[in-house]
């Protein structure tokens, strides 16, 4: 069967081009790509998607994948796709999504995050196309896709320490374009090294925030109608502390079933489970500001009997424990208080 891509990908390279002058429709039946195509869910043949992407590079910019990425990339994302970017509670369940939809815009990628104690890589890997024309501009716009999600959460200027591509070369005029500190090549996977302390950021943080790297906790904001998740997300957050707010219970005082429960969440992307783990992620971390508060008190206000289930359930959703949070919002908190004294 052939890889295909969604047709939006192809669709924002030709935008891009067209801006420049180059002929794009030439190079569209060059490659049997159709030219009066403008559906951009429709799915073609990725091959031959990366064929005009690399005639094109070659003859008319190097850095192609690379710009079109930044500019277009993350408005190229399927509605869908985007409205669940939206609704994660933090940057690495932001990245968990990214992970379990990226086949609905094309099917051969293959994204991960590879753990280690300070920091993750968070990569695209399709080992049996490698170099395959195309396949580097390919994955040069899938990293600045993956940059403009990750600045959703980390602030617009916000680059990595290390950006990895399994090409044996990039552009001489990347550096330029995308000031790195450190761009390596010939690695065994493309991918963006993120640190472990900011996985558990959220994209409400106010700009101040970001810019100056401060970590702050912002209560849910309802919208002025207080739609049917955020009057449900209330009752949560209302009973948790006695415990496990059961479907059962939390349907009751929807004045709905189980059932019609489930399915209005469903409708909105959404699973019971998911929105309860926002709830407490979002009531611990508050809790977790408070130095006085125990682990174990912050477990029990957000409903857990056990510690460890709460710690399980806090790095499941924040990619970082209770009690490395604590650690990191203290050290940032004590940096911004030198900073102010000088």
């Amino acid at each position: 069967m052939p890889r295909l891509i969604r047709w939006a990908h192809p669709l924002g390279f030709a935008a891009s081009l067209k801006e420049n002058g180059v002929p794009v429709e030439k190079y569209f039946r060059k490659q049997g790509l159709p030219t009066l195509c403008e559906d951009p869910d429709v799915f073609l043949p990725l091959l031959k998607v990366w064929s005009f992407w690399d005639e094109v590079a070659h003859q008319d910019d190097p850095l192609l994948g690379w710009r079109v990425g930044r500019n277009f990339g993350g408005q190229l994302l399927s509605g869908s796709f985007l409205q669940q970017l939206e609704q994660a509670t933090t940057l690495y369940q932001a990245l968990q999504t990214c992970i379990r939809l990226v086949k609905t815009e094309a099917t051969h990628l293959q994204l991960g995050i590879l753990e280690r104690p300070d920091d993750i890589l968070f990569y695209t890997h399709y080992p049996d196309l490698k170099g395959a024309p195309g396949h580097a501009i390919s994955q040069a716009y899938q990293l600045e896709v993956y940059l403009t999600i990750l600045r959703l959460f980390l602030g617009r200027d916000w680059l990595p320490e290390e950006i990895g591509h399994e090409t044996p070369e990039v552009p001489a005029t990347l550096h330029d374009h995308l000031p790195v500190p450190r761009i390596r090549t010939d690695r065994r996977m493309g991918y963006i090294k993120v640190p472990r302390s900011c996985l558990h950021v959220t994209a409400r943080q106010n700009t101040a925030a970001m810019n100056t790297g401060t970590q702050t906790t912002h209560p849910p904001t309802y919208s002025d109608r207080f739609d049917y998740v955020d009057t449900l997300s209330s009752l949560i957050k209302a009973y948790m502390s006695d415990g496990y707010p059961s479907r059962k219970r939390m349907a009751s005082l929807m004045d709905t079933s189980v059932r019609s429960m489930v399915r209005q969440l469903a409708a909105r992307n959404l699973t019971y489970r998911s929105l309860v783990d926002t709830v407490r992620f979002n009531k611990a971390r508050e809790l977790l500001n408070d130095n006085d508060a125990s682990i174990a008190d912050i477990s029990g206000a957000t409903g857990f009997e056990d510690p460890a289930h709460f710690s399980r359930m806090f790095r499941r959703v924040g990619g970082i424990s209770p009690t490395n949070f604590r650690k990191v919002n203290r050290r940032t908190l004590q940096l911004c208080a030198e900073s102010q004294l000088h």
